[in-house]
């Protein structure tokens, strides 16, 4: 396990080698490996638990009964994976955490920071500190991804992504972390109805893309 990748993980800012090595037998800290389409985590399956994403990526969705899926984020190394929903024990979690591809995560077990469990852990104040931080951060992603999948129309909700995206980069040009699928999974529309929205969108000269590269462009702006 590589500590440098820790020391950038928001759970562990701030903290020395020393004390993350500390931190790790708190949280009952333990590596897995899984392959691209296996489930980290089950909705409806205890919460309380979350894990830090050492290499690869995963996607973060919600399931309805019949299987129709909604992709709330993607992971990446150094990221948690659906801390938002990793509260209380005794609480069932409301999301599914499924590998993109093959991926290394470190399984924590953060839900026992709220309770009396990891009271002999003398870093758990801090480690509580930081976790609620961290909700508040990825409350703000939930709320604009809400922003995004109410718009009324597939090039509303488009658009309202893209526009966050160059705003976040500080450029006109830059990448998002979903393919097509997935970005239609995002945003709750058919992937066809997408790619012909952003077809459309081309050749008004409003976007120029490739892939996972993206340029806006101003109407009358070169």
């Amino acid at each position: 396990m590589e500590l440098s990748l820790l020391r950038k993980c928001r759970l562990f800012k701030g903290f020395s080698d020393r004390e993350i090595v500390h931190a790790l037998g708190c949280l009952g800290a333990r590596e897995r490996r899984y392959h691209k389409g296996e489930y980290l985590l089950i909705s409806g399956s205890p919460a309380g638990e979350t894990g830090l994403v050492l290499s690869g990526s995963a996607l973060v969705i919600r399931e309805d009964y019949w299987g129709n899926r909604s992709i709330l984020s993607i992971v990446g190394p150094g990221e948690l994976l659906a801390e938002a929903f990793a509260g209380g024990e005794d609480e069932p979690l409301a999301v599914s955490v499924q590998a993109a591809e093959d991926i290394e995560v470190l399984l924590l077990s953060t839900g026992g920071l709220l309770g009396s469990r990891s009271d002999r852990c003398q870093l758990k104040a801090r480690l509580t500190r930081t976790m609620l931080d961290i909700l508040l951060a990825e409350n703000r992603k939930l709320l604009f991804k809400i922003e995004d999948s109410t718009q009324r129309s597939t090039r509303e909700k488009l658009m309202s992504y893209l526009s966050r995206q160059a705003l976040s980069a500080g450029s006109e040009h830059f990448t998002i972390p979903y393919n097509r699928q997935a970005l239609a999974d995002y945003l709750g529309v058919d992937r066809s109805a997408l790619s012909r929205e952003m077809a459309r969108m081309a050749d008004e000269g409003l976007i120029a893309y490739d892939r996972n590269d993206f340029r806006l462009r101003k109407i009358g702006k070169a």
